[in-house]
């Protein structure tokens, strides 16, 4: 009780969310799986030594049996990015700020609980689940802080206010996207943090934190309409008032901003053009054989190894539009338009 009564009171509720959600991953982990048809890509790999063999401890063992239940749907590609980088064209619909956190923290978990060394207590994949679970948590921490702290900022002497929105992002319909081994809380993280920027006049962090919210998730883009809405009536106010310098001023600075929302958005776009587009195919080394099982079944292509994607001969602009190409085939959805498929996605 007394470290509980060390933790602000702020985060409270948010602990008690993760270890519901805790204890109900590890009871579920006794209760089959409903087939849905979703991806595994143990399912491509029946000869993978990591996805078949037991865990090597007691300590690996229990971390497998508290956050296997998270491994799951689009997790699953969140993971395999974090393992392997993007090394199947289907990846590139998921943006690499998450991801590339956990890969960072993987690292040094991977020495201490996986050294073949110093005696190892988890798999390689039992580490990169945990490195996920702790980026992911601490960014639903400081998601609970930044929020806590701009309902302060617009709303000041409304402690109630305060309370009531903090218990709504923390227990709603959007839950199981934050507790699982998705990009939603880097996505909301760097939105907040723009919003604080803003809110404090502060334009050039709030530049960087639009970029890197562009870089968490597509939906970045969407970020542009937190500097557009309010640069619109700034720019209507001084247009009544003739101030001429004040709206070249308004339009110069939301310009840049809205630019920076959508820089994260298309550096991931270029970044994997040259990455499926523009390398060479790697002869002689062929993947690894879950990989080649995976891209053979489901028509994916493999970063520098055979062909390269079909999307890539679209023009000198295809590299730029692997998110839509591959959202097209794979998921067979597009700008306003939506038609349930079949499979994992």
């Amino acid at each position: 009780m007394s470290l509980l009564s060390k933790v602000p009171r702020k985060f409270h509720l948010i602990i008690f969310v993760r270890f519901v959600s805790l204890a109900i991953q590890a009871v579920s982990h006794f209760i089959p799986d409903h087939n849905a048809g979703a991806f595994k890509l143990a399912d491509y790999e029946p000869q993978s030594v990591e996805e078949q063999q037991p865990e090597p401890s007691p300590v690996g063992w229990v971390l497998r049996l508290l956050l296997d239940g998270y491994h799951r749907w689009d997790s699953v590609h969140f993971v395999l990015i974090a393992r392997r980088g993007y090394v199947i064209d289907h990846s590139v619909v998921f943006f690499p700020l998450y991801p590339m956190l956990c890969r960072a923290v993987r690292f040094p978990l991977i020495l201490l609980l996986s050294n073949q060394q110093y005696g190892c207590l988890a798999t390689e994949t039992t580490v990169t689940l945990l490195a996920c679970y702790c980026v992911n948590f601490c960014l639903h921490l400081l998601c609970v802080h930044l929020f806590w702290h701009l309902t302060e900022l617009y709303y000041p002497g409304r402690p109630g206010l305060r309370l009531a929105a903090l218990t709504l992002l923390s227990v709603s319909p959007a839950t199981p996207f934050f507790v699982a081994f998705y990009s939603e809380p880097a996505h909301l993280l760097c939105s907040l943090w723009a919003l604080s920027c803003l809110r404090r006049g502060q334009h050039l962090e709030a530049g960087l934190a639009l970029a890197a919210a562009g870089l968490a998730r597509s939906n970045g883009l969407a970020n542009a309409l937190l500097v557009a809405a309010p640069a619109c009536v700034a720019i209507a106010t001084n247009w009544r008032r003739r101030r001429w310098q004040e709206i070249v001023m308004v339009a110069l600075r939301s310009g840049a901003l809205s630019a920076a929302a959508c820089s994260g958005f298309l550096a991931h776009q270029l970044a994997m053009g040259l990455s499926f587009c523009w390398t060479a195919s790697a002869e002689g080394q062929p993947p690894e054989p879950g990989l080649l099982a995976l891209a053979l079944a489901r028509n994916y292509s493999l970063r520098g190894y055979g062909q390269p994607p079909a999307w890539c001969s679209g023009g000198p602009l295809a590299p730029m539009t692997s998110y839509f190409a591959v959202q097209a085939r794979d998921w067979r959805v597009g700008l306003f338009r939506w038609v349930p498929a079949c499979g994992w996605g």
